[in-house]
C-alpha cells in the first residue's frame, strides 16, 4: 500500500481539526448546559423555568450538532443528485464547511449558562 502525499495528508489533518473544532462546540455546550440544569434541580426550590430554557439550548445544541455531521456526511458521499444545480469552483478540506458557519446554518456562538453565580 503506497503511503498518502504529503500534501494530502496535510489537508486530511486540516479538515479533521476543522471537524473537531465543530462538533466540539456544541457537545461542550450540551455538556455545560445539563450541568447546571442539574445544578437547578437540586435547588431546595427548583426553577423549573431556568430548566426549561437550559433543556431548549441543549436540544438545539444537538441539533447544531447532528447538522453538522449531515452535512459531514453529505459531501462525503458527493452531489444530490435531486439538490439545487450548484455552479462554481468545488471547495474542498476545512473550507467545505466554513461557507455554511459564515452564513449561520453552524452558529459559532457559545451558550452561557443560566447559573445562580456559583462557578461550573
Amino acid at each position: 500500500m503506497e503511503s498518502m502525499p504529503k500534501a494530502q495528508n496535510s489537508a486530511l489533518g486540516e479538515f479533521a481539526a476543522s471537524i473537531a473544532h465543530e462538533i466540539t462546540e456544541p457537545l461542550s455546550a450540551i455538556a455545560m448546559n445539563g450541568e447546571t440544569s442539574l445544578r437547578w434541580l437540586d435547588r431546595t426550590e427548583p426553577n423549573l423555568g431556568k430548566v426549561r430554557e437550559l433543556l431548549q439550548r441543549i436540544v438545539d445544541d444537538a441539533r447544531r450538532a447532528a447538522d453538522i455531521v449531515a452535512r459531514i456526511q453529505a459531501e462525503a458521499t458527493g452531489p444530490d443528485v435531486t439538490g439545487p444545480d450548484v455552479t462554481g469552483p468545488e471547495v474542498t478540506g476545512p473550507e467545505a464547511i466554513r461557507p455554511a458557519a459564515r452564513d449561520g446554518a453552524v452558529a459559532s456562538r457559545r451558550h452561557r449558562a443560566i447559573d445562580d453565580g456559583s462557578p461550573l
